[in-house]
């Protein structure tokens, strides 16, 4: 397989995520598959790490063996129901977006944002990533708005008084990286499974640490992405 260029995306993050993975006992996360594949009594998955057809490259697949044990990634791309990852391949970046809120400023005009989860409170600036200058404008409208009489009034701030949602979250806000060191498709425990409506789902594991745990990317990739599972339910 062919080195992948790292990247960044978003994962929104419930309250007792951000709690564990800040007290570091938490340190894989996992999401259902969106699409859940149809059950089969020797259903399995494969992981293709190089191939002549690069569209096949880093897809996880799922199917069923035929009367001479073949799958479907060795007959071809006929009856192949394949998936990639949508938070990302090993060595790509995770920023977590989390319930907040504008919790106050400093005479610059920069704000303090409270987090739900810990209540903490952090400076944070938009000045140096790259939707700073949008963002910088748009912070003087909201510095703006909370500053409305009635509002600065309550406690002589300029502060939310309701959380905003994860998804609202700019990158610049965020607290959390997390590099990403593993990735697998597991069957959900029964709980999780009925209250998801899924049995499959994407398990992430990571590190806030930055490091690697072990070789370079490509040589994580293959010990990880070679796993199968099979389904026997």
């Amino acid at each position: 397989m062919r080195e992948p260029k790292s990247r960044e995306r978003a994962i929104r993050l419930q309250d007792s995520e951000v709690e564990g993975i800040l007290a570091g006992t938490v340190c894989e996360l996992r999401r259902p598959l969106k699409v859940q594949p149809e059950a089969h009594p020797e259903g399995r998955w494969t992981f293709c790490m190089s191939s002549t057809d690069r569209r096949m490259e880093g897809e996880f697949n799922w199917g069923v063996p035929d009367p001479e044990g073949r799958t479907f990634t060795e007959r071809g791309r006929e009856r192949q129901m394949g998936y990639r990852s949508p938070l990302g391949l090993v060595g790509d970046t995770l920023w977590g977006s989390e319930a907040w809120q504008f919790a106050d400023w400093t005479e610059d005009g920069e704000p303090f944002i409270r987090y739900r989860a810990d209540s903490a409170i952090a400076r944070r600036s938009p000045r140096s990533t790259l939707e700073g200058q949008e963002w910088s404008e748009r912070l003087i409208d909201i510095w703006t708005g909370l500053s409305a009489p009635d509002n600065y009034a309550i406690d002589d701030r300029a502060a939310d008084r309701r959380w905003r949602a994860s998804v609202l979250m700019p990158r610049w806000a965020s607290r959390i990286a997390l590099e990403i060191t593993g990735v697998r498709i597991e069957l959900m425990p029964a709980a999780a499974a009925v209250q998801a409506g899924a049995r499959w789902a994407w398990t992430i594991a990571f590190s806030r640490s930055g490091k690697r745990l072990s070789g370079d990317i490509a040589k994580d990739a293959g010990r990880i992405w070679s796993q199968t599972s099979s389904c026997a339910q």
